[in-house]
């Protein structure tokens, strides 16, 4: 895994199932925005005022305190692990190189994705089909990963 401009370490402390993702800059909007697609966003206020959001859906757990720069992922059945972390970090990577271009909008078939002024997911109208993460039609599903001069890229090795 790298990423010149923002991974700090990844971890993977229990196995394949799960792994946590520390990053150099605190979690941003633009990251949370890509997250939606994987579940329905829980917010719970702790004890010390700060919230714990969550992203859950079928198996997958994504948690992350606001304002810091730790995610952890959770994938209940290891055999789903290598598809979803793909999946995962094609939209770390997106949200790391959009360039609000629209593009990908077009690729969801709810309509879900707009550009206004920046990237942003309806939830009410993403029915979490994933098809924005894996577009056949465009390498990553993203035109500013494919073209962007500088582009930030974490790379995935599974094993």
């Amino acid at each position: 895994y790298h990423n010149e401009e923002n991974l700090l370490k990844l971890e993977s402390p229990c196995g394949k199932h799960d792994f946590d993702l520390y990053l150099k800059n605190p979690i941003n909007n633009r990251l949370i925005e890509f997250f939606k697609v994987f579940g329905e966003k829980h917010i719970t206020e702790l004890p010390t005022g700060k919230n714990l959001i969550r992203f859950v859906r079928n198996g997958l757990y994504i948690s992350y305190l606001e304002d810091q720069n730790h995610v952890k992922f959770y994938i209940e059945d290891e055999r789903k692990t290598k598809q979803l972390k793909k999946l995962i970090f094609r939209q770390i990577n997106k949200s790391e190189n959009c360039i609000d271009c629209g593009a990908c909008g077009g690729g969801c078939p709810q309509g879900a994705i707009t550009i206004n002024p920046h990237f942003h997911i309806n939830e009410k109208k993403c029915n979490k089909c994933l098809i924005c993460t894996s577009t056949k039609y465009l390498k990553m599903s993203c035109i500013a990963l494919h073209y962007k001069e500088k582009r930030i890229i974490i790379n995935l090795k599974n094993k």
